[in-house]
């Protein structure tokens, strides 16, 4: 392809070889450095196409070959000029063109986000708009360092961003890593107490650092200190001599029983489509927008379907122009009346995403005691969800100013 576009910037020529001896002309054109390609016997005669370049030193081998040279056809920006030489209008709106296209070269048009998982593009690019990188600002102004700051800055579950300009794009690619932040939250070191998230039973307990309060089998209270985070340290007689502070560290899990109830109504309104539709077509440049299309003033209900599209020249070399259809669908609101099969399955579904988010809480279910019951109404889902919870809650761990003094004034008392 480029090769193509190379020879066709240069200028080429289809010529036809025949004579006495063509085939020592194209040995001599190959031993002088002649460049000839797409060779392609006729019969009686060659055809092939060269530079015009390798046209213009041909002539001392075809006398040589006693072979004759015919052209065919003409290709490439050299004979395009030649043809055109006095359209003076066209070839001034072509600079006119090419000079518009440098300018808008300058400009970001796109802005693309890669990456995400919990936050949508749309919302990271309306966070940018709303701190000044937008669509339109030069590309001069791009400022990457500050981009990924206050990407960071405003969302810290984003660990790692990269900003780089691709032509007319601003691509911004980022990491949501919530190991790194929970890593960077177990190595700092301020004295915390681990706490119960949950009324509930504990049902496994791993210290790793702390003292530990209570034991497997123990009931608690949200809010009570599992794992303490004060250290005694005491002598050979066993007496406490000082305390030292850390960050309780524990896989504590918690059970506890929670009620579950989903009411879901029977009764809704259906859009039911009339069939009638009005379309029409837009165009919009940098922010004007041009719109034929019809009406949809006579529709009392109408929902709008838009498909756009950006213009873009290379992969990376988008315009501030935008083209598309739109399409006005009518509509009315019929009072309708879910089957009990329907009901059913929205309560089902209902139910998967819940419990689908629990677990991406990390909340385990360990038994599910809850059941479906559709009345005229309303269709429930109701019962008693037994549930597990690794705690991870914290609170500061007390710090008297002399807690050794203060622990032996009250065993005196």
């Amino acid at each position: 392809m480029l090769i193509h576009l190379i020879r066709c910037l240069k200028g080429y020529v289809v010529v036809r070889v025949y004579g006495y001896a063509p085939e020592r002309f194209l040995n001599l054109c190959s031993n002088n450095g002649i460049l000839i390609w797409d060779i392609r016997n006729r019969g009686t005669c060659y055809e092939m196409k060269m530079s015009i370049r390798g046209f213009r030193n041909i002539r001392p081998y075809a006398r040589k070959t006693k072979t004759k040279i015919m052209i065919r056809e003409k290709h490439g920006l050299p004979f395009f000029i030649f043809r055109n030489r006095k359209r003076k209008a066209f070839f001034a709106g072509m600079l006119l063109c090419m000079a518009l296209l440098y300018v808008m070269s300058l400009f970001i048009w796109d802005i693309r986000i890669e990456g995400c998982s919990q936050y949508t593009p749309e919302l990271l690019t309306d966070f940018l708009e709303d701190n000044g990188v937008r669509h339109g600002m030069k590309k001069k102004e791009v400022n990457g360092e500050n981009i990924q700051f206050l990407l960071r800055n405003q969302y810290p579950d984003i660990t790692w961003a990269s900003v780089s300009v691709e032509g007319t794009r601003l691509l911004v690619k980022i990491q949501e890593d919530t190991v790194a932040a929970e890593e960077e939250k177990e190595g700092f070191e301020t004295p915390c107490d681990l706490v119960s998230p949950e009324d509930g039973v504990i049902t496994e307990m791993i210290v790793r650092q702390g003292t530990p309060q209570c034991r497997i089998g123990d009931t608690v209270q949200k809010g009570d200190i599992l794992v303490s985070g004060r250290l005694e340290i005491r002598n050979d007689s066993k007496e406490v001599v000082r305390y030292e502070y850390v960050r309780a560290d524990a896989d504590v899990y918690i059970e506890y029983e929670e009620a579950y109830h989903v009411v879901v109504e029977r009764t809704f309104e259906r859009r039911i489509y009339t069939g009638e539709k009005k379309k029409g077509v837009f165009l919009k440049v940098l922010s004007k927008e041009l719109k034929l299309s019809q009406s949809p003033e006579a529709f009392l209900l109408y929902d709008t379907v838009t498909v756009q599209n950006q213009l873009k020249l290379l992969d990376n070399f988008y315009l501030p122009v935008f083209w598309g259809s739109i399409c006005f669908r009518e509509y009315e609101l019929k009072e309708d009346v879910y089957s009990e099969e329907e009901t059913e399955k929205l309560l089902r579904k209902r139910k998967e995403q819940d419990f689908g988010d629990l677990e991406k809480k990390g909340v385990q279910i360990t038994e599910n005691n809850v059941k479906i019951q559709i009345g005229k109404n309303q269709g429930t889902l109701s019962g008693t969800l037994l549930l597990r919870k690794r705690a991870e809650d914290t609170a500061l761990t007390e710090q008297p100013e002399n807690p050794v003094l203060e622990e032996n004034t009250k065993q005196d008392g």
